[in-house]
């Protein structure tokens, strides 16, 4: 009977033809549509998941009306009506809502259909590419907030709220997630301050994703306009360093914009933070583009302020960004080694840029500071960093 469940189950999933033959016997095809689990498969799917997860309305119906159970669980926690929202079917979503599927379930993490809709890719096992471009989420998204407003206020374990989800999802295009986080405002426009647990607000998550629009539309829609650019997570992270770590020029640019030139010289604060600007970040994590971006701007506020070391900032080791260049992340300091050194060599050169149009003593101060991070960065003993800085040493420094 497994090579017979086995052989269904995946005929449902590819849409395969010839499902009646295997629903001719009414007790096999009882079995098949009500009582069986995907066999040797530890997440214990039954018919009504995988006609959900994949789309085929016609086996969802054929189950429903054999009796099968609408809100049984799979291993994960997951509902069918959980399958149809995170795969973008809004046919099968609207029928199970129709036949008493719960919209407020929560699988495993608390995650209603409403969050795995809108984030779907990020956090789901199934890759969805093409969900975007076939306009599943939207509808779905407008029918269970539909069926149930008070959806768009729930929080997963961790604190994030739907819109929260929506800032982090890949799947859903600029465009449209900016209609969906418009709808959600209309009904909670307190969810544009709600902080996840790591202090998040959805705003940062948008722009760590490299969502322009829907941080423009989020940043527009705020009271505190553009101070809301300013709050801080728990580890004291403001936009800017959420931007530089993850390497958005874009959003980077953006807050420059909204916020003002001086958010490139800030720096983390947190009781067990390290001091860290966005510099600091952009190095450690091998983001050229956005190490040039931010040297360009500081050296642009060094005209008229004070802000030369800004260039070298320390953290509350007396480490500068070249430190963390050399290092790289915590565990990973041979990934994106090349885009480090590139990172080092800019940063470097960006020094010595300012260094020709800065006075006395502000000038011998900074190119002291740069001798001891050289050294310091040299301490680590990465092969790579150590020749660059012999380098860097006998072509500049004498």
């Amino acid at each position: 009977m497994d090579l017979i469940v086995k052989a269904f189950f995946d005929a449902v999933y590819t849409g395969s033809n010839g499902l009646s033959d295997f629903l001719q016997t009414p007790d096999i095809a009882k079995f098949l549509l009500v009582d069986a689990r995907r066999p040797n498969c530890p997440q214990g799917d039954t018919i009504l998941h995988i006609a959900a997860r994949s789309g085929n309305l016609s086996v969802l119906t054929l189950a429903v009306e054999a009796g099968a159970d609408i809100e049984a669980m799979n291993a994960s926690g997951k509902r069918p009506l959980h399958e149809a929202a995170q795969c973008g079917h809004p046919e099968c979503a609207q029928f199970l809502i129709e036949n008493g599927a719960n919209v407020n379930a929560l699988k495993r993490g608390d995650w209603t259909p409403l969050m795995l809709s809108v984030a779907s890719c990020v956090y789901g096992s199934t890759p969805l590419p093409k969900l975007a471009s076939r306009g599943g989420v939207e509808p779905i998204i407008y029918e269970l907030t539909a069926f149930c407003a008070a959806l768009i206020s729930g929080t997963t374990k961790n604190g994030r709220t739907p819109l929260h989800c929506l800032a982090l999802s890949r799947s859903v295009q600029p465009t449209a997630s900016v209609r969906i986080a418009c709808s959600f405002l209309l009904q909670d426009v307190q969810l544009l301050y709600c902080e996840d647990a790591c202090g998040c607000l959805p705003i940062m998550d948008a722009l760590r994703q490299g969502n322009l629009p829907l941080a423009r539309f989020l940043l527009d829609e705020s009271m505190s306009s553009p101070e809301i650019l300013l709050r801080r997570d728990k580890l004291g992270y403001q936009a800017i360093h959420i931007a530089a770590e993850a390497g958005q020029i874009g959003s980077i640019q953006f807050v420059l914009d909204a916020a003002g030139e001086e958010t490139a010289v800030s720096v983390t604060i947190a009781e067990s933070g390290s001091s860290l600007s966005p510099l600091h970040l952009a190095c450690r994590e091998g983001h050229p583009k956005v190490v040039s971006l931010l040297a360009d701007t500081i050296c642009h506020l060094s005209v008229s302020h004070p802000y030369h070391h800004f260039l070298l900032p320390l953290d509350v080791h007396g480490r500068s960004p070249l430190y963390y260049a050399a290092s790289g992340a915590a565990g990973v300091g041979f990934v994106g080694l090349n885009h480090r050194l590139t990172c080092f060599k800019d940063l470097v050169g960006a020094v010595f840029s300012l260094l020709t149009r800065t006075p006395e003593p502000i000038r011998t101060s900074l190119k002291r500071r740069l001798q001891s991070s050289l050294t310091e960065a040299e301490s680590l003993g990465v092969l790579e960093f150590t020749n660059l800085v012999e380098v860097i040493r006998s072509e500049t420094l004498g």
